[in-house]
């Protein structure tokens, strides 16, 4: 009732508190749905680029890392690597796992490499308040604490992260405006085969 509402929330009634959650979900989905469509523009991106000189070195190293935190988490939970990997991750052979670790972190580095590429023939580049912002705009929008995500995180990896979706934004208007370009061009050839229906249709 308005009261619980009034009582335990910023609104003064359930119609305002049920508005603003609608509100929120409508955005949620479409959030969601932009973060899809730039990421199948970036994979399209990626697959059809030729990449060389990964170093196979980087991605043992941050493989290395990951799987390093990975222990040290079951660690710290008192469990089991072979059972933590299998409850979070699905996998009972660390073996298999530890390889589909080193797959996601060529892939990563495919997309760095990709990523800084682009930025660099197209001149994109971040400023030190854009990161911030980037960084910002994460916590609220995941709801996490802004802090505890920068002790996890350095200054260089914000700043690719936000060069990065700044990247991605840039491909995924390119690919509208090539849409939309498609689009003008189809209208007339539409036009045309119905006017020459119609004058078909009265012959």
């Amino acid at each position: 009732n308005d009261e619980l509402v009034a009582n335990n929330t910023s609104y003064k009634t359930t119609a305002e508190y049920e508005a603003s959650v609608r509100e929120q979900l409508k955005q949620d989905k479409e959030d969601s749905a932009l973060a899809s469509a730039q990421n199948e523009v970036m994979v399209a991106v990626i697959n059809n680029s030729t990449i060389e000189n990964i170093s196979a070195d980087d991605v043992q190293a941050n493989a290395d890392k990951i799987i390093t935190s990975i222990k040290t988490q079951a660690e710290t939970n008192g469990i089991e690597y072979d059972t933590y990997i299998y409850y979070y991750y699905g996998y009972d052979d660390s073996a298999a796992f530890e390889q589909y670790v080193q797959q996601v972190c060529e892939e990563s580095q495919k997309e760095r490499m990709v990523v800084c590429a682009i930025a660099k023939k197209e001149n994109i580049s971040v400023t030190d308040d854009e990161a911030d912002k980037y960084i910002a705009d994460y916590a609220t929008k995941n709801s996490v604490d802004e802090s505890t995500l920068r002790q996890n995180l350095t200054d260089v990896e914000i700043k690719y992260n936000a060069l990065a979706e700044k990247v991605m934004n840039f491909l995924w208007t390119m690919q509208r405006r090539q849409l939309e370009q498609q689009l003008r061009l189809q209208r007339p050839q539409s036009q045309q085969r119905r006017l020459t229906q119609s004058r078909l249709k009265s012959k």
